[in-house]
């Protein structure tokens, strides 16, 4: 960034009295700005203290251009939304905010000589790969812009991650200082400059040599009489490594490398002005790049040709990560558009059987076996699906850092079991085998750490080699080592060549190697590995071409030594639940469908069923209604939502029975609607044999 120095072109008494521009030059400075705003696809502005602008703006978004055109006073009015205190900011720092109008990503630094602020620097018109629709319309209204038309130029800003994100905002940061402290530099150099003007008339040589050495801005400067060095600065002296002695009197083409000789020398012989950059050469031999720039001046009487030469090692350094960062950043938005159209068709796959053989069922003509067939395949289909979904959901919450760990004593054997009966039918389909090991081997079978992290680990891994193996079979092996279970998941598949082991548990890179690729959406492995990472595990793959794969994986953890594992044991009695009935229940629940359902499902056991569409209905009518039985509590209703209405309830009712019902199933829910008041928690889409297990649970007395 040397090259955006330069000296003031008016003299300045006090650093109130400079504008921006008196200390940088306008093109350089929006080079600048453009290059950083192309490099990591963010928009990018300088404004003067009061928000106009003196850049032009540089890759603004189509939202930010229609707000700006809403804004009656233009860019100050937008800016005084976001306008913020630089004794309440750290600009060394980055601390993501969004804008107040858009929703945007942005961050803003002062580019400052001293504690002085001459300009405002803002980035960002960038978004998360998730937003709030409320929140948006949010914005849309303080906008005066009509909702659609606002979301319409909303989605087309680029989407990064908060790493993505904070990682250029440290650049910004970077250059944002390195920019306030040029400032200071060239003020300096005014300072020196109204210094040398009250010289006496008697040092006017000296005067003129000075400024003949430093005309252009610090750096090597020489002064050449028919290529003959006849006068240098220090820097020269500083760049290339020699002593003043040692420079005065040589050619100056001996500090350029040879295969740039001929071009330098041809740029003197058309005495030209322009700067251009070469390989310069040190006293030690070192080559690097230098930027030259030459100007005919008179010197002592005598035309002579004073020359620059700024070392930009720092500058190409720079400009190659710059590079290199944007490559990257395009790479990995490759990767995500083909991830996300993979992601669709595998949607649009299942969805095409659900719709298409339900339009089938319409059919009065088809025999009984026609329509349990279609009815199996509707299933079957809706089932890969919420896999589907479970699967991207995983995905969203590791990447928003919305997974937390939660330690909890469980069987392990219990869980292998249940893993395993989930695998009989594909196991069963494909004629393989499945095959687990060592279990019996541990001392204890009830250990401590988090089930729902152990599960997804093993499910995944297992559904992989399951997937990837025609013939043959899978074996689990465990194995206890230093309070560390060990696992090793074998198959006889096809193998994973080599040289996509390395991307194997990246995101949005690693693909599926089965025969049937579309069985597997490269998902699993990355949940897996993200798991593994939280839980402290680690994991190895060795694989070969045409005889299997080995998945060899740790989980630390610790044997619960004062916890027995009840065995599981079922009430003859409790297994007919058409025995429950006359329950009064309130279902509190804003989508019309899911309602319908959970109404079918409970009228055989009901004597009466009323239905609230937010949380304030639902508080109200439980009220009214003192003697319910059973609230199915919906989480996410407007108005009020389901925690906030059971806190309301319990406040005059503790006896009705609230199951808490939510479409999000984040880790922490069942806890979270426990301390609001709910009795218990079930996740949508809702089983009618998990929601009659409630029954038996808590209906028992009806029975």
């Amino acid at each position: 960034m040397e090259h955006v120095e330069q000296p003031l072109r008016k003299k300045i008494e006090k650093k109130e009295e400079i504008h921006f521009f008196d200390l940088f030059d306008k093109e350089e400075i929006q080079k600048l700005q453009d290059l950083f705003s192309a490099a990591n696809k963010v928009s990018s502005v300088i404004m003067d203290l009061d928000g106009n602008m003196l850049t032009r703006p540089s890759s603004f978004t189509p939202l930010c251009k229609l707000i700006l055109e809403k804004t009656p006073k233009g860019s100050p009015a937008c800016f005084a939304y976001d306008q913020f205190n630089k004794e309440e900011k750290d600009l060394n720092n980055t601390m993501v905010s969004p804008c107040s109008l858009s929703g945007y990503w942005f961050e803003t630094a002062y580019i400052s000589i001293d504690d002085t602020p001459i300009a405002i620097w803002q980035m960002g018109q960038v978004r998360s790969i998730s937003y709030d629709i409320n929140q948006i319309e949010g914005y849309a209204e303080r906008s005066s812009i009509e909702k659609t038309e606002f979301l319409h130029a909303y989605l087309k800003a680029p989407v990064v991650t908060i790493y993505e994100f904070e990682n250029i905002a440290k650049l910004f940061f970077t250059i944002a200082n390195e920019l306030s402290e040029k400032a200071y530099r060239n003020l300096q150099l005014n300072k020196q400059i109204i210094e040398i003007e009250k010289i006496n008339t008697d040092l006017a040589e000296s005067e003129q040599r000075f400024k003949a050495l430093h005309d252009a801005s610090f750096g090597g400067i020489a002064i050449q009489n028919n290529c003959i060095i006849i006068e240098c600065n220090q820097g020269l002296t500083e760049v290339f490594g020699y002593k003043r002695e040692e420079i005065i009197g040589i050619d100056i083409i001996n500090f350029i490398d040879p295969d740039y000789r001929d071009y330098v020398q041809e740029k003197i012989k058309n005495k030209n002005e322009k700067a251009y950059e070469v390989m310069g050469i040190r006293k030690n031999g070192e080559s690097f790049p230098v930027r030259i720039q030459g100007k005919n001046v008179m010197y002592k009487g005598v035309p002579v040709r004073t020359v620059e030469f700024r070392d930009i090692t720092e500058q190409k350094t720079v400009e190659a990560e710059l590079i290199r960062k944007k490559e990257k950043a395009e790479e990995s938005n490759r990767a995500k558009s083909a991830f996300i159209a993979n992601m669709s068709h595998d949607i649009r796959t299942p969805m095409n059987g659900i719709l298409g053989f339900a339009d089938l069922l319409k059919d009065p003509n088809l025999s009984e076996k026609e329509q349990l067939d279609y009815i199996t395949i509707i299933e079957n289909s809706g089932a890969t699906m919420l896999e589907i979904i479970n699967e991207i959901i995983h995905i969203s919450k590791i990447e928003a850092g919305l997974i937390k760990t939660l330690t909890t004593s469980f069987n392990i054997k219990d869980l292998l079991q249940n893993i395993y009966d989930k695998f009989l039918p594909a196991i069963h389909q494909k004629g393989i085998i499945l095959k687990f090991f060592g279990i019996n081997t541990l001392k204890s079978q009830s250990i401590k750490s988090d089930q729902e992290k152990v599960n997804a680990i093993l499910y995944y891994i297992l559904k992989h080699a399951i997937l990837n193996t025609s013939q043959g079979g899978v074996e689990l092996r465990i194995m206890e080592k230093n309070n560390t279970l060990e696992f090793t998941i074998t198959d006889t598949g096809a193998g994973i060549p080599k040289e996509k082991l390395s991307s194997l548990f990246n995101r949005f890179e690693n693909e599926p190697f089965l025969e049937k690729s579309h069985e597997s959406r490269g998902l699993d492995l990355v949940i897996a590995k993200s798991y593994l990472d939280m839980l402290g595990g680690t994991i190895q793959v060795n694989s070969e071409i045409g005889i299997g794969t080995s998945f060899i994986f740790t989980l630390p953890f610790d044997f619960d030594k004062y916890k027995e594992i009840q065995e599981k044991t079922v009430n003859p009695s409790a297994l007919n639940v058409a025995n429950i009935q006359d329950l009064k229940v309130l279902i509190a629940e804003d989508d019309n469908t899911s309602a319908l359902l959970l109404s079918t499902y409970l009228k055989p056991n009901s004597k009466a069923i009323i239905v609230a569409t937010n949380g304030e209905k639902a508080v109200e009518m439980c009220r009214n209604n003192p003697d319910l039985d059973l609230i199915m509590m919906d989480i996410q209703m407007p108005v009020m939502n389901g925690f906030n209405a059971t806190k309301a309830i319990r406040e005059f009712n503790s006896d009705v029975v609230i199951i808490a019902q939510t479409a999000f199933g984040l880790s922490g829910d069942r806890d979270k609607a426990i301390d609001a008041g709910c009795s218990d928690y079930i996740s949508k889409p809702i089983k009618k044999e998990d929601l009659n297990n409630l029954l038996r649970k808590y209906f028992q007395s009806k029975l």
